[in-house]
């Protein structure tokens, strides 16, 4: 077979914004623009044999979207052990919280109340070893006031 060529008048501008964005999708402007006849010819010879190919895949599609439309058993069955199994653990959740969740809130509440009152027993005791640490040093200097004054007259009577 023999090849020969088409002249075709373009202006330059076009002619390389055309050849830029061939190469950029990797092809060449020969390569497109010989895809583009052998579709446009394409077209001529098979437009019935791609008419009849575009009904049966025009009757697919609305097979398809007959099929995603119309529920079918499985999926009922489907949403249905989903809302079960929604419920049952919904149910456990409920379980939980009455369960384990509020006594534990309620166990630390007694808990934190506990803490409250031993901190005031605490500070009221820290009080009360502050007020008996002062009456001791004051017994401590009366004791040694009174020791002295005991030194002194046990030393006055032995001169004397």
């Amino acid at each position: 077979m023999t090849t020969k060529f088409i002249k075709i008048r373009i202006n330059e501008t076009t002619r390389e914004a055309f050849q830029k964005k061939a190469k950029a999708e990797g092809v060449t402007m020969t390569q497109l623009i010989q895809g583009w006849i052998k579709d446009y010819l394409d077209e001529e010879t098979g437009s019935t044999q791609k008419i009849s190919e575009s009904s049966e895949l025009w009757q697919r599609i609305k097979a398809l979207e007959k099929q995603v439309e119309t529920p079918t058993t499985i999926n009922q069955e489907s949403e249905q052990k989903l809302q079960q199994y929604i419920q049952y653990v919904d149910q456990r959740i409920d379980t939980l919280e009455n369960v384990v969740i509020t006594p534990i809130r309620k166990d630390l509440d007694g808990v934190k109340s506990s803490w409250k009152a031993l901190f005031n027993q605490i500070r009221e005791l820290d009080g009360k070893v502050n007020h008996f640490r002062e009456q001791l040093e004051h017994f401590q200097t009366k004791t040694k006031q009174n020791l002295a004054q005991i030194t002194q007259y046990i030393t006055q009577k032995l001169k004397g």
